[in-house]
């Protein structure tokens, strides 16, 4: 069996977006507030972001109707990246 350790999450999204998202996805969603680089590994990827912002209001929380609105009339393959535990939460 092989194990893994990282540092951070982000010491391995980078290689993992590039090999696995560019490879698979075309548009990746992202719900913010999230992590700086996230957007931007996206974009090196050759992928585009779709940002999903949430509020103070609505507690951060990412609600059904914002995510079937990014998707609708989509056909692509999409990836939806979850920043949980998120910022600022």
């Amino acid at each position: 069996m092989s194990e893994h350790y990282f540092s951070g999450f982000f010491s391995f999204l980078l290689p993992f977006f590039m090999m696995i998202i560019a490879l698979t996805t075309t548009d990746v969603i992202l719900i913010s507030p999230a992590w700086t680089t996230y957007a931007p590994q996206v974009r090196l990827a050759g992928k585009t972001p779709i940002i999903l912002h949430t509020t103070f209001q609505d507690e951060f929380k990412l609600t059904a109707q914002a995510l079937e609105e990014a998707v609708r009339g989509n056909e692509r393959p999409m990836l939806l990246i979850m920043n949980t535990p998120g910022n600022p939460c």
